[in-house]
């Protein structure tokens, strides 16, 4: 198995000098909850055909839970979905890159463009045409938590070299999510109180998550091996929050900062319209 690249850039890399054109890939396609599965106990003993009969039947009944978990989750987006249809995520998500990019104290832009497709043949040609040796990409993607209590903004950061964008130097993810302030253990009533008053709380999450990315991308980039190694050590202070464990950086009235395996940004719809 390959080794997982680098969540620090390397000092020699940080050179403002050396210009790298950026490609931004946006999520093309509306926002969706992600669905949970419980498992399916295999049942012990019997022969191997038994076995075997009982795992058909266990892949059938899977297959099943998934695809209803699915639509019920679908189902359970919608109000949410409908709330953000005049969210402009292209340009969000360009903003935010280029505000992100200008306070990142050693990656200088060259082009920056978005891509229509994040697929690798789209990458790959992106890289063929790139004026500079090596390239950035930034992939956003949105998602509603399985309760629909959550909805959250990621970026995917990585650099490579542009001979071979497959195999990436640096990788590294940011988070920004924000919680509902009065949610439910029902998902469907999470989704409709997102939708609620016009839906302003899931647009507010979805325009105040990329403006927390703008901030915290340059944060991200410019960690070093020191930063690194402490969120990593056992002995540091622990935060909870969004469902997320790790090392505590920044508590605040309006945001819980920590690192699992990437900084994560946790916030809350403020009780009335800003």
């Amino acid at each position: 198995m390959a080794a997982s690249p680098p969540q620090i850039v390397a000092a020699a890399e940080r050179d403002s000098s050396r210009v790298r054109d950026v490609a931004v890939v946006v999520p093309d396609r509306p926002i969706s909850a992600t669905s949970e599965v419980g498992r399916i106990a295999a049942a012990p003993g019997g022969s191997l055909l038994g076995a075997l009969l009982i795992m058909g039947e266990e892949n059938d009944r899977r297959r099943q839970l998934i695809n209803a978990a699915q639509k019920r989750a679908e189902a359970n987006a919608a109000p949410v979905r409908d709330a953000l249809t005049s969210i402009d995520l292209g340009s969000l998500a360009m903003t935010t890159t280029e505000q992100a990019l200008a306070e990142t104290s050693w990656l200088t832009p060259g082009t920056i463009r978005r891509l229509d497709k994040g697929t690798d043949e789209a990458i790959a040609s992106f890289a063929a045409d790139a004026s500079s040796d090596q390239i950035a990409l930034i992939r956003y993607r949105y998602e509603l938590s399985p309760d629909c209590s959550q909805i959250r903004i990621i970026a995917d950061v990585q650099l490579m070299p542009a001979s071979n964008s497959a195999a990436p130097l640096y990788e590294a993810s940011v988070a920004a999510i924000t919680e509902l302030q009065m949610r439910t253990f029902e998902p469907s009533e999470n989704g409709v109180r997102w939708g609620d008053e016009g839906g302003w709380r899931a647009r507010y999450a979805v325009e105040d998550g990329f403006r927390r990315l703008a901030v915290l991308i340059p944060r991200l980039l410019d960690l070093s091996e020191s930063d690194l190694a402490r969120y990593r050590r056992k002995s540091e202070p622990k935060a909870f929050g969004a469902g997320f464990n790790g090392t505590l950086i920044v508590r605040s009235d309006d945001q819980l900062l920590i690192w699992a395996d990437g900084l994560v940004s946790i916030g809350r719809v403020p009780a009335t319209v800003p």
